[in-house]
């Protein structure tokens, strides 16, 4: 049975790597049929998990909790559910039931991923090369958007023609979707290269610390030149989240790490002087955002309890569309928070933030609880993560693109699954002996 659930374990982990790799690469994954392929991947792997409790279940002696996180993805999916069929003839239906079905697919291959991660793969190892898949995933697509700026090329990969109105940047079709996949990976590798590389040679331990420093460098200079101004700021919530994790640390060294922290801040700062002229006149107080901002407002006043459903900005926006806007088409809120209250009402939001909040809690309690050092610094990376995240969505949308949707909840379940093995909670599969 442990060779089985082994092997389960690789093929979960293996195709959890393909799909990080292959989501970005593939525009964004935004194409109907890419995000079909990866919903598909997905649900297969949640077929090998099955499997493989299903088989390992005569030797369960006891099943985990649920706990806040877990029980919260449980009824945001009901909630998504019940907004789509509407069985009770007091609550309204969705605006348009085919967008809400393709919402609620979207949530569960986004759930199943994360439970993928958190119920498969709490060895430190397996999820230590999820995070260095995502680091490399970054630093690649990075590299791509810097040179297609060099080579003064707008299209994709050199051939793909962009959208009418775009401005792609590396493989993603909009410089606003790729900043939030950055977002995601620069915290990711700092704190990755200010972790020490233990079981290395001095020699190794150079080289590695140099190439994660230049692959943070690299996504950084493309993070400036993608056009995207709120990923900046995001950016500069990231390293507030940093610092502040600094500043509480009781570890060895902290202090050197904390000066590493604030000459961090001390760069962001200036990057933010320089491009706050940007930020401040065209990413928050431009009449084209701040009129989407004011209609999406009156469009949630409407429905604020239940929403008009998951999915439905599109659908929903015209009536409640200002008149400065004219008659252009306005596909999103340039607003992830913005946008949600208005879809799932304020009930769908406050599961939303039950969920973010049991995380960070759990995540800050594992966080304090770890031992290993390069686990911590890990953990930080991912809060960090998650922090810029949330800051980016409440500026502009990108978790509206699969890509960095499938990403994010990756990097979610790294930071949850860390916590959980920190705590002394492994998943039930490895508390149980084993057999042959």
């Amino acid at each position: 049975m442990s060779t089985f659930r082994n092997t389960c374990d690789v093929i979960i982990e293996g195709g959890l790597i393909a799909l990080l790799i292959f989501a970005p690469f593939c525009f964004g994954a935004v194409h109907p049929i890419a995000f079909s392929v990866l919903q598909a991947a997905v649900f297969v792997l949640a077929f090998v998990w099955v499997l493989k409790v299903g088989l390992l279940e005569p030797t369960t002696s006891a099943r985990p909790r649920r706990r806040l996180v877990e029980w919260s993805i449980i009824v945001f999916v009901i909630y998504t559910l019940l907004q789509w069929v509407s069985p009770i003839r007091f609550l309204p239906s969705t605006v348009c039931g085919y967008a809400t079905r393709v919402a609620l697919c979207k949530v569960l291959t986004y759930a199943v991923a994360f439970l993928l991660v958190v119920g498969n793969l709490g060895e430190r190892d397996r999820l230590g090369r999820l995070a260095a898949t995502v680091l490399c995933m970054g630093a690649t697509v990075a590299v791509l958007g810097i040179v297609q700026v060099a080579a003064s090329l707008h299209s994709i990969y050199w051939w793909q023609p962009p959208a009418q109105g775009s401005a792609p940047f590396g493989p993603f079709a909009s410089g606003e979707h790729f900043a939030g996949y950055m977002v995601m990976t620069i915290p990711l590798a700092l704190c990755l290269a200010l972790a020490p590389q233990r079981g290395k040679g001095g020699t190794a331990r150079g080289r590695t610390g140099i190439l994660l420093y230049a692959a943070a460098g690299a996504m950084l200079l493309a993070l400036i030149l993608c056009g995207a101004p709120e990923g900046v700021a995001a950016f500069l919530i990231s390293c507030l989240c940093l610092l502040g994790l600094l500043l509480v640390s009781h570890q060895r060294n902290a202090k050197a790490k904390l000066i590493a922290g604030v000459v961090g801040l001390v760069c962001a700062i200036m990057l933010w002087w320089i491009l706050a002229p940007t930020i401040v006149g065209d990413a928050v107080i431009g009449s084209r955002k701040a009129s989407i901002w004011r209609s999406t407002a009156r469009m949630w006043r409407h429905s604020p309890v239940w929403g008009f459903g998951a999915g439905t900005f599109e659908n929903a926006f015209p009536p409640y569309k200002g008149a400065a806007l004219g008659a252009a088409d306005v596909a999103d809120a340039s607003s992830e928070l913005l946008q949600a209250l208005a879809e799932v009402g304020v009930i769908g939001f406050a599961i939303a933030m039950v969920f973010f909040s049991a995380w960070w809690v759990q995540c800050l309690r594992g966080w304090r609880s770890a031992e290993d050092i390069r686990v911590r610094w890990m953990m930080a990376g991912g809060m960090a993560s998650a922090a810029g995240m949330l800051a980016f969505g409440l500026l502009n949308s990108c978790l509206r693109v699969p890509a960095n949707a499938f990403t994010f909840a990756i990097v979610l379940g790294i930071g949850y699954s860390l916590a959980e093995s920190a705590l002394g909670r492994e998943p039930e599969e490895k508390r149980q002996p084993e057999e042959t």
